[in-house]
């Protein structure tokens, strides 16, 4: 068991070193995982979408954020927001 943690670690290392995204390793196969966590944010008129967007984006998590807006409408609410 020993050995098989140490090839891990060296793994994850190696990985680390190509990549800034996170990278879990899973312990019984050792197969590792480099899946970006998603997360959509929809919501009615007035639902606090912005203010959620904004206090993601404005917080002092240590998260790295990237966001693809999709925006409709007349005149563009979140854009000024996301420059």
């Amino acid at each position: 068991a020993e050995e098989g943690n140490s090839s891990n670690k060296r793994k994850a290392e190696e990985i680390s070193e190509a990549t800034t995204a996170e990278v879990e390793i899973d312990p019984a196969t050792g197969a590792v995982d480099t899946r970006t966590p998603v997360t959509v944010l929809t919501g009615f008129l007035g639902s606090g979408k912005t203010t959620l967007l904004n206090h993601i984006l404005t917080a002092k998590h240590g998260w790295r954020i990237a966001v693809i807006e999709n925006e409709f409408g007349e005149v563009g609410i979140d854009d000024s927001l996301l420059r």
